[in-house]
């Protein structure tokens, strides 16, 4: 299931633009949705961001973003060894003597 809340996309100076403006939808497994503002507006904006987070996710971690892409569309659920073999995080912490030490918080 995907599910997008409170999406929006502003420019400007002060971000009085808006291209995209508290978008919302949930695609249920199984489900196609289209994506179409009024005359189509939103629609290129809603990709491109969509390309751009591909984009970061692959370069987080170490994926080609064609691969990143195909996993996105999907639920795509991982054991704790398959998310630092694909670069979603850095270790699993098996025990709290392996933990890291929290960091106190600056006032």
């Amino acid at each position: 299931m995907i599910v997008v809340e409170t999406l929006v996309k502003a420019f400007g100076r002060r971000g009085d633009v808006r291209a995209v403006d508290s978008v919302a939808f949930t695609a249920g497994d199984g489900q196609i949705t289209g994506l179409l503002g009024p005359t189509g507006a939103g629609t290129p904006t809603l990709l491109r961001m969509r390309a751009t987070l591909n984009q970061l996710l692959a370069s987080a971690t170490g994926q080609n973003v064609e691969r990143v892409a195909r996993d996105v569309d999907r639920d795509y659920i991982m054991s704790p060894e398959q998310g630092v073999e694909y670069g979603m995080i850095d270790r699993v912490i098996t025990s709290r003597d392996t933990a890291p030490t929290p960091v106190a918080a600056k006032p």
